[in-house]
């Protein structure tokens, strides 16, 4: 039996996110071990489910470079004690320090790119030290997931890696089985707007409060949801409570039962200009039947089928959000209904989870024979 490492940077986004692809492989006959960053709550979910390693030192946004080597050394460790036959990386710092470690040790791995967040946002300094971390990280890298067609035309034309080693996949995927189409929608002006996601700025959470500001007196019946935890100082649960209590949204704070956050909405709102692979609420948004909102920015265009499904805005515009959502608002429960479907139809034929775990399983197998 084959022992396959995964690093995730943290145990959030990998209890979210990897916990599919994990039990796909072990279902295949593979050994899989799960390294993360520590975090209290969804680090308990991964020891109940698979065999978890946390590290300790995982600081995902910290640069200073005492507490990455400690980090680097904690890694070398436990990839020192695994001995793995391959393993999988996802996320900047895994990318980066196991790569150089597999490289060293000569284990071969599989690197993914599920976005480049907000390094790459802006030239400077930062994404050129970045570039050249990526470049060592991927060096021996044997096949490079890309989540969006951007990021790898971006990484093929800086030289980062040679296009014969990349893979392309529409993002996490999802279990289609387990989001149901919920095609009942309110009458025009009632409508209710869904934003879910980790409450940073870059995702446009402050763009949609603006909306609310806007809108909220024009259509009172209509309601403006914002579920998602506050993880950035520049956004504070005090300020969205407040609002709440003014009655401009409502504000669900983090939860796990997007099934029902979904079920309860009529239209998906993601005005985001955060660099990542394809946001997994808008691929459950298409799973679930809900026509969008979002931005043509890298990997969220991704979920807009030539406006079959839902409305593209440009980024950072206010004017292109009010349009889109007034639009949404006014359309015959009939139009919208057949944005849903079409929605559920993009799911289904582009982003079953199936479609992206097999071309990993295969890449796996290719790998272990070589």
């Amino acid at each position: 039996m084959k022992r396959i490492l995964l690093f995730n940077n943290d145990a959030w986004t990998t209890w979210k996110h990897r916990r599919g692809i994990i039990r796909f492989l072990e279902q295949n006959g593979l050994e899989v071990i799960v390294l993360a960053g520590e975090e209290k709550k969804y680090s308990s979910f991964l020891h109940s489910n698979f065999n978890f390693i946390p590290i300790t030192n995982m600081n995902t946004t910290g640069i200073n470079p005492f507490e990455e080597r400690k980090l680097y050394k904690e890694v070398a460790s436990v990839y020192h004690k695994v001995r793995p036959d391959i393993v999988m990386h996802y996320t900047m710092k895994p990318n980066i320090y196991g790569g150089m470690i597999c490289g060293k040790m000569g284990i071969p791995y599989i690197s993914t790119i599920n976005g480049l967040g907000r390094t790459f946002l802006k030239k400077g300094i930062s994404s050129r030290i970045m570039i050249s971390l990526l470049k060592k990280g991927l060096k021996n890298a044997e096949k490079v997931f890309f989540q969006n067609n951007d990021d790898l035309q971006l990484f093929e034309s800086i030289g980062v890696l040679s296009s014969h080693k990349a893979v392309r996949v529409k993002g996490s995927g999802v279990n289609l089985n387990e989001w149901d189409g919920h095609m009942t929608f309110r009458p025009p002006t009632e409508r209710h707007f869904l934003f879910a996601a980790r409450l940073i700025p870059e995702k446009g959470v402050m763009e949609f409060i603006e909306i609310a500001k806007l809108l909220k007196p024009l259509y009172p019946k209509s309601v403006f949801r914002i579920v998602g935890p506050v993880v950035d100082s520049r956004i504070t649960v005090s300020l969205l409570r407040t609002y709440d209590q003014q009655g401009l949204i409502s504000f669900g704070g983090e939860t796990d039962d997007m099934k029902t956050e979904f079920s309860h909405c009529d239209v998906v709102v993601l005005p985001t200009y955060y660099r990542e692979g394809i946001p997994k609420v808008l691929i459950e948004a298409l799973a679930s039947g809900k026509p969008i909102i979002t931005t043509d920015f890298t990997g969220a265009r991704e979920t807009i089928d030539s406006g079959k499904n839902g409305i593209l805005i440009a980024p950072q515009n206010i004017h292109d959000l009010r349009e889109a959502v007034e639009k949404v608002n006014s359309l015959d429960s009939s139009i919208l209904a057949e944005m849903g479907r079409n929605s559920r139809i993009l799911a289904e034929k582009e982003f079953d989870e199936n479609m992206v775990y097999e071309k990993y399983l295969q890449t796996i197998r290719s790998i272990a024979c070589s």
